[in-house]
């Protein structure tokens, strides 16, 4: 079953992705290169760059490597190679993930088929992990959502960065449990599938900027995390990638007018522009697609005016108490520095920018050390180190 495009008004405009992709651009297509830190293996993406002619064959040709990875983890797990099933499993995982979300279709058959697929092969990596992982149901608003806790071992009270994908990851995206940034430093990783992503997708429970749905998921992940034993609850961070680098100062400004919690919040892939114009009308109409259909609002007159009016940064930015780092390219399609410094300036409380030169919305050519550099400030940060009132960088390309 294909898109429902009649959804979004520029539906016609997708014959442009198709022809990009029958051009070869299947490897820089949803999955960004980058996804090579986070686990997936090049030749996998060569290989679907290679086989991809349109968006309905790169749905088809994710779905065989992640059958090919999945049998060779079957094959390495029966014969004791316990390290080579886990890698294959959560190559394996990520794909059947990205199919999952191909389908932005409530309870359709293929969908749901691929996120049990994800399930499973995610449970054999987190059993086969070399340290502690685990699922975990975070409370929220008469239900719950699902998340996986990273620890790190042998620290009592770890800090924890709070991960949030964008809107086309899931929270088995990031962080790689073959190299975790983040117990590489002593920290906690929670990473969960907010409102509309992932498994929540799949239960219906939306992402609604107009009822602060994403923000108030964060602060009942923090109220779980308080009652770990594990987690130091006085340091606890947001780390947002593309639209989650939005989502995580909004949640520190719905935090810093409450109970003041999160300690620090970063974000990389720029994704402040007010109403995201940029994305919503003039990027790709995937992009406007998938959100409308995240937030369960499939009138596009109506998504404007509640869902997508909603979301900015703008009036909020002094309610942010704690520091702020944004990461992105001076390209971004999504999000120009223009409207990155706009908010910017307005922050009160300790913050920093670091602009790519030359890079787009992935920072794909910076990807790996644009990771590290967030880790490194997260921790600094929660460390107790004094971080710069306003600090600026411009990394020219080279």
């Amino acid at each position: 079953m294909a898109y429902d495009f009649s959804l979004t008004k520029r539906k016609g405009q997708l014959w442009a992705e198709d022809k990009l992709l029958s051009m070869g651009a299947g490897r820089f297509a949803i999955i960004n290169p980058g996804a090579v830190f986070n686990g997936m293996e090049l030749a996998d993406l060569d290989r679907l760059k290679a086989r991809t002619t349109c968006y309905a064959s790169m749905r088809v040709e994710y779905l065989k490597i992640a059958k090919y990875r999945e049998e060779l983890a079957k094959k390495a797990e029966e014969e004791n190679h316990l390290v080579s099933a886990r890698d294959n499993y959560h190559v394996a995982a990520l794909l059947y993930g990205w199919v999952m979300y191909s389908y932005q279709i409530d309870d359709h058959p293929k969908k749901l088929s691929a996120h049990t697929k994800c399930v499973q092969c995610y449970d054999k990596v987190i059993k086969y992990s070399k340290y502690p992982m685990e699922r975990v149901e975070i409370p929220f608003e008469n239900t719950s959502f699902p998340a996986i806790l990273h620890l790190p071992p042998n620290v009592k009270k770890a800090p924890c960065v709070i991960f949030i994908p964008g809107v086309d990851m899931i929270k088995e995206n990031h962080p790689n449990p073959k190299r975790n940034i983040y117990i590489e430093r002593g920290m906690a990783c929670l990473s969960i599938d907010g409102p509309g992503q992932g498994e929540s997708n799949i239960r219906k429970i939306r992402a609604r900027d107009d009822l602060w749905a994403y923000e108030k998921a964060v602060s009942a992940a923090i109220d779980y995390l308080e009652k770990r034993p594990e987690i130091d609850s006085q340091k606890i961070a947001t780390f947002g990638v593309s639209t989650g680098s939005y989502w995580s100062p909004k949640a520190a400004v719905y935090e810093g007018t409450r109970k003041n919690r999160i300690k620090a919040s970063a974000g990389m892939m720029f994704n402040w522009n007010p109403g995201f114009d940029w994305e919503y009308n003039l990027a790709n109409p995937l992009f406007k697609h998938n959100y409308m259909y995240m937030s369960g609002v499939h009138d596009e007159d109506e998504f404007d005016k509640t869902v997508a009016a909603a979301m900015t940064l703008e009036g909020f930015e002094t309610d942010i108490k704690c520091p702020v780092l944004i990461v992105g390219g001076d390209y971004d399609q999504l999000c120009g520095p223009e409207d990155v410094m706009h908010h910017f300036e307005k922050i009160q409380s300790p913050k920093e920018v670091v602009i790519y030169e030359g890079e787009f919305h992935g920072v794909s050519e910076h990807y790996p050390e644009a990771y590290e550099l967030c880790a490194d400030w997260l921790k600094d940060v929660l460390d107790g180190k004094q971080i710069p009132k306003d600090k600026r960088t411009i990394i020219p390309d080279h």
